[in-house]
């Protein structure tokens, strides 16, 4: 979560949205949301990455599937840059990097 320089709030979080019936993986994916000032209400949703294979991913002991603490959202002035970790599906040799985006 961020605040920019005219208050407006943003949030980004990942999501199962695209899971089906499938569980052969589990397609997750990147969103990004703002608000006016006050955070009361959350607008459009914009899809920023995915979906990619969140069982590619190491797996951290007792904490299941783990993509890394190398994410954020940072504001410039009146914009956002979100950086964050994805998974490189079905790459075990390599299994996630980080990446930034403007929404």
């Amino acid at each position: 979560m961020r605040v920019n320089a005219e208050g407006r709030v943003a949030v980004t979080y990942y999501d199962f949205r695209d899971l089906k019936n499938e569980t052969a993986t589990l397609p997750t994916s990147l969103w990004f949301t703002t608000s006016p000032i006050g955070g009361q209400n959350f607008g459009a949703e914009e899809r920023l990455a995915g979906p990619f294979d969140m069982k590619t991913a190491p797996i951290s002991e007792g904490e299941g599937y783990f993509i890394g603490d190398y994410s954020g959202l940072d504001a410039r002035g009146t914009a956002f840059v979100p950086f964050f970790v994805l998974t490189n599906s079905g790459n075990t040799a390599n299994r996630t990097d980080v990446f930034v985006t403007s929404p």
